[in-house]
């Protein structure tokens, strides 16, 4: 993110075509550019967001319906990936933290067997979210496209 003044971060360019896309019903904006605005700026908000901060936001994300084939492409596309990274990234943290409480990694294992096979669960969800967010990406770009 570009900055202006030290602690005032710039807004971004695709949080404000979303703003101004979605505030303009009475300019003759179309109920499928809205919409698209708005999926733009629900995606931007997951973005911008601290990972702790990302659940309750993706979960917005997910329940919007756009009609319009991008935005629908788009908003299923980035709330797959983000609920991977933001799933893996949880689960992982929880199990670092646990093997730290644990003082002995091994004794952590002996004790949870299964600690292991939750690690490869976290790192598979982070490796998917990997391969997804170059997706999510790719149509994000193209529904900004389609609105210009």
């Amino acid at each position: 993110m570009t900055r202006l003044q030290p602690g005032r971060a710039s807004p971004s360019p695709l949080l404000l075509a979303a703003a101004l896309l979605a505030g303009a019903p009475a300019c003759g904006a179309t109920a499928e550019k809205r919409e698209a605005a708005e999926v733009l700026a629900s995606i931007e908000r997951v973005r911008s967001a601290p990972a702790a901060g990302r659940a309750p936001l993706i979960a917005a994300l997910a329940r919007l319906r756009p009609a319009g084939t991008l935005a629908e492409r788009a908003r299923a596309s980035c709330a797959a990936a983000y609920r991977l990274l933001s799933d893996g990234t949880q689960l992982e943290a929880r199990l670092r933290a646990e093997l730290g409480a644990a003082g002995n990694p091994s004794a952590a294992v002996r004790a949870r067997p299964d600690l292991v096979r939750d690690l490869g669960a976290a790192q598979s969800k982070l490796d998917e979210a990997g391969r997804e967010l170059p997706r999510c990406g790719a149509a994000v770009a193209e529904l900004q496209r389609s609105l210009r």
